[in-house]
């Protein structure tokens, strides 16, 4: 035992020692890729980090809006948020990694299926991020509340300070009324034509009062569109410009990361081509070929397996024939046996068909023991199987051996 643990500790100095030495040679990395692109592959993965939290940023504001008004909490709702775009990010690196496994490895069906549900996923994370980016800046230009809210405003003001000025003018017209100048009988009873031209001017100032509140409310109604057109072109100058740079960033970020996919793939393939080949997705080509070639052996090993019961089958009612004289007595007798036992279930089938009464009208003599019997071909001589050995025995002269099958 004490030996044993020697061993066992020896060996792991001996394994930890060649480790430390690969380690020591840069044996565990690729000596060719890695070294030639190493500023390329530092600058994408730098730019494929930014342009993914730039993502993830821009496409909150598409997703939040849709998923708060669902969800009850509005924290639960942003942090679903960022966990969807989060899980899209990866997938897309994930798929770019499996295309260009597959791609170096000339899987083109499997590489053709990975980059269309790509293809897929990269939209679906390029449409929000683009969206949300362009509606939440274009947002903060846009001045159509603070217009519609001046315009309200401003008409109350203009409504409130012509109806206080019809009010005035009409209180004075009831005051003229109530107030008549014109002596009737001794005492004042009627309207002077004085009075009458001022309650009509009065009347005539409410007409103009209020014809002028119609004026200025058109007014500011029209100038509140204008304000809203100039301002929706902002606002529209606004998105195009925040979704070209968003998209700009979507694509960097395709490029860097679709880089680094490539670059993962070809040191993975260089360091251990043999690990790298094997594939976690089912190759559809290479399973169709296995299904072909499964069918077609599953058929060649049912004809062959016919073929050889219908030989053995033939093998069973012939008699090889040998004319070697036995070197062994005990194996001839074993022979011989098996001879007999095989005549005599032979002759047993013969006789059960005979009893049955099919083909009683077919009989014949045999040649060797002169006992008649049913035949079933018609150039058949002898009653049995044995018959026919004796008679040939008899008529060589010679002992007939048989072959023991291998």
């Amino acid at each position: 035992m004490k030996n044993s643990l020697n061993t066992d500790t020896f060996g792991n100095f001996n394994l930890t020692d060649k480790l430390l030495t690969k380690v020591a040679n840069n044996q565990f990395t690729t000596h060719r890729y890695s070294k030639e692109w190493k500023i390329a592959i530092s600058l994408s993965l730098l730019f494929d980090i930014t342009a993914v939290i730039l993502s993830i940023y821009a496409g909150y504001f598409y997703l939040s809006t849709l998923l708060i008004p669902m969800l009850e909490s509005v924290y639960f709702a942003q942090m679903a948020t960022i966990s969807i775009l989060i899980l899209l990010e990866l997938l897309v690196h994930f798929l770019l990694a499996k295309f260009f496994k597959f791609a170096l490895k000339s899987h083109i069906q499997t590489a053709s299926l990975v980059l269309i549900f790509l293809g897929f996923v990269y939209m679906q994370s390029f449409y929000m991020s683009t969206n949300g980016l362009s509606i939440n800046e274009s947002n903060k230009v846009s001045k159509v509340v603070f217009i519609n809210d001046n315009l309200t405003i401003e008409s109350e003001n203009l409504e409130l300070e012509t109806k206080e000025n019809i009010s005035y003018y009409k209180e004075a017209i009831s005051t003229i009324k109530t107030n008549p100048q014109g002596w009737v009988n001794g005492r004042r009873a009627v309207l002077t034509s004085q009075q009458l031209k001022d309650i009509k001017a009065y009347n005539g100032t409410i007409q103009e009062l209020k014809q002028q509140l119609r004026t200025d409310v058109q007014t500011l109604t029209k100038q509140a569109k204008t304000d809203k057109a100039n301002n929706l072109k902002e606002v529209t100058s606004t998105a195009n410009k925040y979704y070209a740079f968003i998209s700009i960033i979507m694509l960097i970020e395709l490029i860097a990361s679709g880089f680094l996919m490539f670059s993962w793939s070809k040191i993975q393939s260089e360091n251990d081509p043999e690990k790298h080949a094997q594939s976690r997705i089912i190759d559809i080509s290479l399973q169709v070929d296995k299904g072909i070639t499964d069918l077609y052996n599953s058929r060649f090993s049912a004809m062959q397996n016919s073929l050889s019961i219908a030989m053995q089958a033939h093998y069973n009612n012939s008699i090889p024939l040998e004319f070697n004289q036995p070197t062994d007595g005990k194996q001839a007798d074993i022979l011989e046996a098996e001879i007999l036992n095989k005549s005599k279930a032979g002759f047993k089938m013969q006789t059960a068909d005979a009893q049955t009464g099919t083909a009683t009208n077919k009989q014949k003599v045999c040649l060797h023991c002169e006992n008649s019997f049913t035949y079933k071909i018609h150039n058949q001589k002898y009653c049995t199987e044995n018959c026919r050995i004796s008679a040939y025995e008899k008529r060589k002269g010679k002992k007939l051996i048989f072959k023991a099958k291998k």
